[in-house]
Protein backbone atom coordinates (compact mmCIF):
# COMPACT_ATOMS: atom_id res chain seq x y z
CA UNK A 1 0.00 0.00 0.00
CA UNK A 2 2.69 2.51 0.81
CA UNK A 3 4.29 1.74 -2.75
CA UNK A 4 0.95 2.14 -4.27
CA UNK A 5 0.56 5.58 -2.55
CA UNK A 6 3.53 7.06 -3.00
CA UNK A 7 3.71 6.44 -6.62
CA UNK A 8 0.27 8.09 -7.14
CA UNK A 9 0.71 10.46 -4.51
CA UNK A 10 -3.08 9.60 -2.80
CA UNK A 11 -4.40 7.66 -0.01
CA UNK A 12 -4.83 3.59 -0.59
CA UNK A 13 -6.62 0.99 1.06
CA UNK A 14 -7.07 -2.62 1.05
CA UNK A 15 -9.88 -4.17 2.42
CA UNK A 16 -11.19 -8.06 3.08
CA UNK A 17 -14.27 -9.54 3.92
CA UNK A 18 -15.00 -11.43 7.23
CA UNK A 19 -18.24 -12.60 8.09
CA UNK A 20 -20.15 -10.35 5.71
CA UNK A 21 -18.27 -7.47 6.91
CA UNK A 22 -15.79 -4.69 4.98
CA UNK A 23 -12.23 -4.90 7.39
CA UNK A 24 -9.39 -2.47 6.31
CA UNK A 25 -6.29 -4.35 6.67
CA UNK A 26 -4.05 -2.02 5.47
CA UNK A 27 -3.87 2.06 4.95
CA UNK A 28 -1.36 4.37 3.33
CA UNK A 29 -1.82 7.76 3.39
CA UNK A 30 0.05 10.92 1.84
CA UNK A 31 1.84 14.31 2.97
CA UNK A 32 0.14 16.47 1.05
CA UNK A 33 -1.75 20.17 1.42
CA UNK A 34 -5.15 19.08 0.27
CA UNK A 35 -6.11 15.19 1.41
CA UNK A 36 -9.04 13.42 2.68
CA UNK A 37 -9.15 12.82 6.11
CA UNK A 38 -9.15 8.91 6.25
CA UNK A 39 -11.06 9.25 9.72
CA UNK A 40 -14.33 10.69 8.06
CA UNK A 41 -14.12 7.88 5.73
CA UNK A 42 -14.38 5.40 8.22
CA UNK A 43 -17.78 3.12 7.28
CA UNK A 44 -17.87 -0.71 7.73
CA UNK A 45 -20.86 -0.77 5.84
CA UNK A 46 -19.59 -2.82 2.29
CA UNK A 47 -22.66 -1.33 0.19
CA UNK A 48 -21.08 2.17 0.91
CA UNK A 49 -17.58 2.09 -0.32
CA UNK A 50 -15.44 0.69 -3.21
CA UNK A 51 -13.46 -1.85 -1.64
CA UNK A 52 -16.54 -3.27 -0.42
CA UNK A 53 -18.56 -3.11 -3.29
CA UNK A 54 -16.16 -4.91 -5.22
CA UNK A 55 -15.31 -7.49 -2.79
CA UNK A 56 -19.02 -8.01 -3.21
CA UNK A 57 -19.49 -8.51 -6.34
CA UNK A 58 -16.41 -10.94 -6.89
CA UNK A 59 -17.77 -13.08 -3.72
CA UNK A 60 -19.12 -16.35 -4.12
CA UNK A 61 -23.20 -16.65 -3.77
CA UNK A 62 -23.72 -18.22 -0.24
CA UNK A 63 -20.85 -14.63 0.60
CA UNK A 64 -23.52 -13.14 -1.52
CA UNK A 65 -26.81 -14.32 0.05
CA UNK A 66 -25.50 -13.74 3.79
CA UNK A 67 -24.70 -10.29 3.30
CA UNK A 68 -28.11 -9.25 2.06
CA UNK A 69 -29.48 -11.38 5.00
CA UNK A 70 -27.27 -9.78 7.29
CA UNK A 71 -27.37 -6.50 6.23
CA UNK A 72 -30.14 -6.43 3.75
CA UNK A 73 -30.57 -4.40 -0.09
CA UNK A 74 -28.07 -1.00 0.10
CA UNK A 75 -31.27 1.42 -0.69
CA UNK A 76 -29.90 4.87 -0.13
CA UNK A 77 -26.08 3.03 1.07
CA UNK A 78 -25.62 2.51 -2.66
CA UNK A 79 -27.69 4.33 -5.47
CA UNK A 80 -31.38 3.71 -4.45
CA UNK A 81 -31.08 -0.24 -4.99
CA UNK A 82 -34.44 -1.75 -3.62
CA UNK A 83 -34.54 -4.77 -5.12
CA UNK A 84 -32.46 -8.24 -5.06
CA UNK A 85 -32.42 -8.10 -9.18
CA UNK A 86 -31.03 -4.16 -8.73
CA UNK A 87 -28.20 -5.44 -6.73
CA UNK A 88 -27.29 -8.81 -8.68
CA UNK A 89 -27.57 -6.66 -11.68
CA UNK A 90 -25.43 -3.61 -10.34
CA UNK A 91 -22.86 -6.51 -9.09
CA UNK A 92 -22.51 -7.76 -12.41
CA UNK A 93 -21.48 -4.53 -13.80
CA UNK A 94 -18.71 -4.01 -11.04
CA UNK A 95 -17.31 -7.35 -12.03
CA UNK A 96 -17.87 -6.57 -15.82
CA UNK A 97 -15.70 -3.60 -15.60
CA UNK A 98 -13.01 -4.85 -12.88
CA UNK A 99 -13.67 -1.50 -10.87
CA UNK A 100 -16.03 -0.10 -8.62
CA UNK A 101 -16.34 3.88 -8.45
CA UNK A 102 -18.03 5.36 -5.38
CA UNK A 103 -18.74 9.23 -4.25
CA UNK A 104 -19.56 10.80 -1.12
CA UNK A 105 -22.52 12.05 -0.38
CA UNK A 106 -21.27 15.79 -0.46
CA UNK A 107 -19.46 14.80 -3.74
CA UNK A 108 -16.21 15.96 -2.14
CA UNK A 109 -14.10 12.72 -2.20
CA UNK A 110 -14.00 10.05 -5.63
CA UNK A 111 -13.19 6.58 -4.77
CA UNK A 112 -12.40 3.71 -6.98
CA UNK A 113 -11.13 0.15 -6.12
CA UNK A 114 -10.03 -3.09 -7.27
CA UNK A 115 -10.23 -6.52 -6.41
CA UNK A 116 -6.61 -8.87 -5.98
CA UNK A 117 -7.46 -12.88 -6.63
CA UNK A 118 -6.04 -16.14 -5.12
CA UNK A 119 -4.67 -17.93 -7.29
CA UNK A 120 -7.48 -20.36 -7.59
CA UNK A 121 -9.69 -17.12 -8.70
CA UNK A 122 -11.31 -16.21 -5.67
CA UNK A 123 -11.32 -12.88 -4.61
CA UNK A 124 -8.93 -12.30 -1.68
CA UNK A 125 -8.90 -8.69 -1.43
CA UNK A 126 -10.13 -5.22 -2.73
CA UNK A 127 -7.62 -2.02 -3.25
CA UNK A 128 -8.74 1.16 -3.64
CA UNK A 129 -7.97 4.68 -3.64
CA UNK A 130 -9.48 7.62 -2.30
CA UNK A 131 -8.94 11.17 -3.77
CA UNK A 132 -10.47 14.84 -3.17
CA UNK A 133 -12.70 15.67 -6.15
CA UNK A 134 -10.53 18.41 -7.29
CA UNK A 135 -7.63 16.03 -8.12
CA UNK A 136 -10.18 13.52 -9.38
CA UNK A 137 -9.90 14.48 -13.79
CA UNK A 138 -10.69 12.12 -16.11
CA UNK A 139 -6.79 11.64 -16.78
CA UNK A 140 -5.85 11.27 -13.12
CA UNK A 141 -8.29 8.81 -12.83
CA UNK A 142 -6.99 6.47 -15.80
CA UNK A 143 -3.84 6.95 -14.21
CA UNK A 144 -4.62 5.90 -10.63
CA UNK A 145 -6.71 3.16 -12.07
CA UNK A 146 -3.83 1.91 -14.17
CA UNK A 147 -1.64 2.20 -11.11
CA UNK A 148 -4.40 0.11 -8.43
CA UNK A 149 -4.69 -2.47 -11.48
CA UNK A 150 -1.14 -2.99 -11.33
CA UNK A 151 -0.66 -2.83 -7.76
CA UNK A 152 -3.69 -5.51 -7.83
CA UNK A 153 -1.74 -7.98 -10.25
CA UNK A 154 1.44 -7.63 -8.34
CA UNK A 155 -0.49 -8.63 -5.18
CA UNK A 156 -2.61 -11.43 -6.72
CA UNK A 157 0.93 -12.70 -8.00
CA UNK A 158 2.74 -12.42 -4.69
CA UNK A 159 -0.22 -14.84 -3.15
CA UNK A 160 0.51 -17.15 -6.41
CA UNK A 161 3.52 -17.21 -5.09
CA UNK A 162 3.19 -18.24 -1.90
CA UNK A 163 0.84 -20.97 -2.73
CA UNK A 164 4.14 -22.21 -4.82
CA UNK A 165 2.33 -21.03 -8.30
CA UNK A 166 4.85 -19.60 -10.77
CA UNK A 167 2.54 -18.66 -13.19
CA UNK A 168 0.66 -15.13 -13.07
CA UNK A 169 -3.49 -15.99 -11.97
CA UNK A 170 -5.75 -15.12 -14.99
CA UNK A 171 -7.82 -12.51 -13.34
CA UNK A 172 -10.79 -11.02 -15.33
CA UNK A 173 -10.34 -7.71 -14.05
CA UNK A 174 -6.47 -7.15 -14.86
CA UNK A 175 -6.98 -6.22 -18.34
Amino acid sequence: TRQLSEEIHENVVVSVLRNGERCSIARASVSRSIVVNSGILVRPDLYETATGRVLLAFSDEDTLRGVIQGKGLPGDRWAGIETESQLRETLHKVREAGVAYETSEDEEVHALAVPVFYPDGKIAAAIGSYVPTGRFTEKMKKRILGSVVAAAGRMSYSLALLAGNQKRPESPALV
